[in-house]
């Protein structure tokens, strides 16, 4: 039982940082359209700056899912627990 509350938080976790990464996205693909002088003093493209919040965010959701494979892997199986036991 405790693993299958792992795994929960593990994809809740999991959606969280991606939908916080679509939203950072969106926010500065919106914010470019809206102000680009803001974005023309600097040296690099806009877009830098979203890959590299992308790869930090794809780091973490690989270790994310490495534990949560590992928490399906000790609960023994795949399906989800049984709400009639407590």
């Amino acid at each position: 039982m405790f693993w299958h509350k792992v795994q929960r938080f593990l994809a809740i976790a999991m959606g969280a940082f991606f939908g916080v990464f679509l939203g950072y996205c969106l926010w500065t693909a919106w914010d470019h359209m809206a102000r680009p002088e803001l974005y023309a003093m600097n040296s690099a493209p806009w877009w830098v700056g979203v890959l590299v919040y992308g790869i930090g965010c794809a780091i973490c959701e690989l270790v994310l899912l490495a534990g949560w494979l590992f928490a399906r892997f000790r609960a023994g199986k795949a399906s989800p627990p049984d709400p009639d036991k407590k």
